[in-house]
């Protein structure tokens, strides 16, 4: 006799894999599908050992729960299809239909016919910037310590900001000599290394 686990919003589990035909995976499929959307099949290799029963799973959104979430009004009814809490289903509302509407206007796409396609590019866009600000945090990050490392330098620290240094032309920050200049360590190599530092120097300051 096999387990059932009741998990949060009385989702349901099974404690060990169940064996089924052809047939009776069908016949399951087509049940889950009157209980919930969407229902999709995925393939692993191993059994997942976190039942719901023991721990509520939290799961990333896809398009295809985007688009239910657009086609039905009510809290409770998206959560019940989805197996989503309430509360995720609010602040999904809140967060990302706002930024999904803007879209649609700026791609001239009509939200209430919006494509699988449409919500899966927009989310990739998404993902893409969050990758971009990542990377930029992770480089500005890298130029401040850098300059930190050149300006703390006990035996040759680098003269950015000081008025009197090198005729005063460091007061500004960065600029053409600092190519040459081995205080800068081979920081400095390009005058576009030379903007991105200083910009770096400037938002540092004003934080």
């Amino acid at each position: 006799m096999e387990t059932l686990l009741i998990g949060s919003k009385d989702r349901l589990d099974f404690g060990t894999p169940i064996p089924m035909s052809k047939k009776q995976q069908d016949e399951f499929l087509e049940l889950l599908r009157g209980m919930y959307e969407p229902v999709d099949m995925e393939y692993v290799s191993e059994f997942r050992e976190a039942r719901l029963g023991s721990r509520e799973i939290n799961a990333r959104w896809t398009a295809k729960e985007y688009r239910i979430l657009l086609q039905l009004e009510d809290y409770e009814t998206v959560a019940r299809k989805l197996g989503r809490t309430n509360m995720s289903v609010i602040m999904h509302t809140g967060k990302i239909v706002p930024k999904l509407m803007m879209w649609c206007e700026d791609k001239d796409v009509s939200i209430s016919q919006i494509t699988l396609q449409d919500i899966e590019t927009f989310l990739k866009e998404i993902e893409d910037k969050k990758l971009e600000r990542r990377k930029q945090r992770k480089l500005r990050n890298e130029i401040t310590h850098r300059i930190d490392k050149m300006t703390s330098d006990e035996e040759e620290p680098c003269m950015v900001g000081d008025p009197v240094a090198f005729g005063g032309e460091c007061k500004n920050g960065f600029h053409d000599d600092c190519i040459k200049c081995p205080r800068s360590k081979g920081f400095i190599k390009t005058k576009e290394n030379i903007a991105l530092f200083n910009k770096v120097r400037v938002e540092d300051s004003e934080e």
